[in-house]
């Protein structure tokens, strides 16, 4: 029979006897990509770690583009309101303040905005041509700054589909806008083209042949615009590469050679046709619609200097003439 310890030696025996650390196994319930051993002894008298919530990141700051949509705004105001054409002084302000932009991120934002600019401004419900060449016009500038090229096509190395391209860019422009007025333009705008497109295409001439050498002619903004269009050197013209937007003819394609004829159909031989009466008339070809006196200019005076309508003669300008045409 085993003789039981009693009360006071199995006291004495425990004070003898460092007592064993108690440990409880814990089970992790973090998730699986947190390193938490399972199974991990912890002392009794400590408590479970809890993780320390993650530090919340600091707001980024909002994006200021506010000078450079005021730049904007006083350039869209400034242009030409008829073609959309930014002067060199108005687009040097928008690209300064596109170029002082802080950070890629507003340079997209502003970016983004102009893409969406101008798909308003081309959206049948707008209809502003003018803006959205302007848009555009800054669209191609902003993006030569960031030190890109823009997209779009380039300028065809024939000189002919050059050329071809140039002409037919400006008939589709002159289609479009005849077909288009604004409200508020009065009825005899036509008149009043014809007799202002015979004032200047005197000055266009002079500017055209000026060589350089000695001093300039003294003509007007107007002359200076119509001889950069007619070259596809204004800024947004559509001169062959600069990703112009793409306006879709809706009119109808008529032949100003046709026109010219028609106007000298009932005159005698050597009867002299100013390029305004010819503009002016009324011919089967445009009906109650007139051509540009540029069109005709263009048709009477190729660059290649040979007049191919039959029957019909150009005259340049003279002292005491202006420039037309001549029944042969």
């Amino acid at each position: 029979m085993v003789r039981q310890p009693t009360k006071k030696a199995a006291a004495k025996k425990a004070a003898a006897t460092p007592p064993k650390e108690d440990t409880v196994t814990t089970t992790a319930t973090a998730p699986a990509d947190e390193a938490t051993a399972q199974n991990t002894p912890v002392s009794q008298d400590s408590t479970t770690a809890t993780p320390a919530p993650a530090a919340d990141k600091a707001p980024e700051a909002p994006i200021d583009t506010s000078a450079f949509d005021e730049a904007l705004k006083v350039g869209l105001a400034e242009m030409d309101q008829s073609t959309g054409t930014l002067a060199e002084a108005q687009l040097a302000p928008i690209v300064k303040a596109y170029q002082n932009l802080d950070g890629a991120k507003a340079k997209a934002s502003v970016r983004a905005g102009i893409e969406q600019g101008v798909k308003d401004a081309l959206s049948p419900e707008s209809g502003d041509i003018p803006r959205a060449r302007a848009l555009n016009t800054i669209r191609g500038e902003i993006t030569k700054s960031k030190g890109s090229k823009p997209s779009g096509d380039k300028t065809p190395s024939d000189p002919t589909e050059a050329f071809v391209q140039n002409v037919v860019a400006l008939q589709l422009a002159y289609g479009y806008v005849t077909q288009n007025v604004p409200e508020g333009v009065s009825e005899d705008w036509q008149v009043k083209a014809s007799e202002l497109a015979q004032k200047t295409v005197t000055e266009v001439d002079a500017l055209a042949k000026y060589s350089g050498e000695g001093e300039a002619p003294e003509v007007s903004a107007l002359a200076h615009r119509a001889l950069k269009l007619s070259t596809g050197k204004v800024r947004g013209g559509g001169g062959g590469g600069g990703g112009g937007a793409r306006v879709p003819f809706t009119g109808t394609r008529r032949d100003i050679g046709k026109h010219i004829v028609n106007a000298f159909a009932e005159k005698a031989a050597g009867d002299f046709l100013t390029v305004a009466q010819i503009v002016a008339h009324k011919s089967d070809e445009y009906g109650n619609e007139a051509p540009s006196p540029g069109a005709v200019s263009a048709r009477l005076f190729p660059r290649s200097g040979k007049c191919t309508l039959e029957g019909v003669e150009p005259v340049d300008a003279t002292d005491g003439q202006p420039k037309g045409a001549r029944k042969s």
